[in-house]
């Protein structure tokens, strides 16, 4: 019988409070968005296509959104920021996840 200690290993935080055009991740990884605006209240990060977890395609928040990362591929999303107060949404993208299990090359 093995007595051997297994170790765990907590994911790595993608922090994503300004977006890059792209962005690698692994597996296991969490993408965390912030929002800091004192102009929009709240935001959505929006998945065009597929997302890289089983979760949905729409992610709303307030302050963070946290997006565990689940499987492989490119995943596009775009971001929607609204107005404190009711005024006009603002969306911004194109951007995109790439998650390679290993990492990406």
């Amino acid at each position: 019988m093995s007595t051997g200690i297994t170790t765990v290993v907590p994911p790595k935080i993608m922090a994503m409070g300004v977006t890059p055009a792209s962005v690698d991740v692994v597996p296991g990884d969490v993408l965390q968005f912030t929002n800091n605006s004192a102009m929009f209240s709240k935001f959505e990060v929006i998945f065009l296509g597929t997302s890289p977890n089983n979760s949905g395609l729409v992610f709303t928040g307030t302050s963070i959104i946290d997006i565990p990362v689940t499987k492989d591929g490119t995943f596009q999303y775009l971001i929607k920021h609204f107005s404190k107060g009711g005024g006009p949404s603002i969306e911004t993208g194109t951007f995109a996840v790439r998650s390679c299990t290993g990492g990406c090359h």
